[in-house]
C-alpha cells in the first residue's frame, strides 16, 4: 500500500506558471524545465519584444512548447498549481508600488499557490491591511503564499534560526550582506532598481523610496528573527550612507 502511494505521488506533476523572465526568471524557467515533477503549463512576460517566444528560447533551452504571454488575464485562467512570481519589484522599480500585491492577490484568489522573490517573507512587518488583503485571497482561493529568496528569505532570518537550535545562549546575531555586483546580469537591477552609477544629486532625488523598500525588505528578516526567538524589540534604527567610487567604470 505505501509502495504504491509512493509510486503515484513519483507520476504525478505540478502544473507551474513562470511570472516574469528576468535574471532571477530564466534561472527559475530552467530549473522548471529540467524537473522531472514540474510541467510548465504558462509564461507571463512583461517585455512587448517576448511575446509569443517559446519559454525555451528565453532561457536557452530547446523549445517548451509553452508561448510567452503578456496578457495577465490569459495566464490567470490557465489551470496551474502553483505560480513563480518573480519580476522586479514593484515597491522599488515602477510607479506603481501596489502591483505586486495586487498581482499576488488575484494569482491566490485564482486558486494558485504563489512563490514570490519580491518579498512578503514575513507580510506582517507591513501592517494588518496587507496580511488581510493576502489571506482574503488565499481563502478565496484555497490557496497559500510563499515569500523567499537569498537575503531576505534564507541568509538573514532562516539559516540564524535554525544554527540557534545549536546554542545554549545568544548573546549577539551579526548578519553582513557583501555583494559583487560588478559582473550581476541584470541592467535593469544594477542600474534602474540600485541606481549604482547614478550621479549623487540625482540619487538623493529617489533615495526616499529606496530606503523605504530596502528598509521594508530586512525589517522583514528583523521581525521574523526576533519573533523565532521569541523576542521583543525595542526599536528598529536604520542608517544609510552613499559613496562615490574611487574610479570611473
Amino acid at each position: 500500500m505505501a509502495v504504491g502511494f509512493r509510486n503515484i505521488l513519483r507520476d504525478m506533476k505540478y502544473r507551474v506558471i513562470q511570472w516574469a523572465t528576468g535574471n532571477v526568471g530564466r534561472a527559475a524557467l530552467r530549473a522548471v524545465a529540467k524537473h522531472p515533477e514540474l510541467e510548465l503549463v504558462g509564461l507571463l512576460v512583461y517585455d512587448p519584444a517576448k511575446q509569443g517566444l517559446d519559454a525555451g528560447e528565453l532561457c536557452k533551452l530547446d523549445p517548451l512548447g509553452v508561448q510567452a504571454s503578456c496578457d495577465v488575464d490569459e495566464i490567470l485562467a490557465l489551470d496551474a498549481d502553483c505560480v513563480l512570481h518573480m519580476p522586479l519589484p514593484s515597491a522599488r522599480g515602477t510607479q506603481d508600488p501596489d502591483r505586486d500585491l495586487r498581482d499576488l492577490c488575484r494569482i491566490l484568489a485564482s486558486g494558485k499557490n504563489a512563490i514570490t522573490t519580491v518579498g512578503y517573507v514575513y507580510p506582517r512587518v507591513y501592517g494588518s491591511e496587507v496580511v488581510e488583503r493576502l489571506e482574503k485571497a488565499c481563502a478565496e482561493g484555497g490557496s497559500s503564499i510563499h515569500g523567499t529568496g537569498v537575503n531576505p528569505g534564507w541568509l538573514a532570518e532562516l539559516l540564524p534560526l535554525t544554527a540557534s537550535a545549536l546554542s545554549a545562549r545568544i548573546d549577539r546575531i551579526h548578519v553582513l550582506e557583501s555583494t559583487d555586483f560588478s559582473f550581476y546580469p541584470s541592467p535593469d537591477v544594477i542600474f534602474g532598481l540600485m541606481g549604482l552609477g547614478t550621479a549623487p544629486a540625482a540619487f538623493e532625488e529617489q533615495v526616499g523610496s529606496y530606503r523605504r523598500w530596502l528598509s521594508g525588505l530586512f525589517r522583514e528578516s528583523l521581525e521574523l528573527l526576533a519573533d523565532g526567538l521569541a523576542l521583543r524589540l525595542d526599536a528598529v534604527e536604520e542608517d544609510f550612507e552613499l559613496a562615490r567610487a574611487e574610479q570611473s567604470f
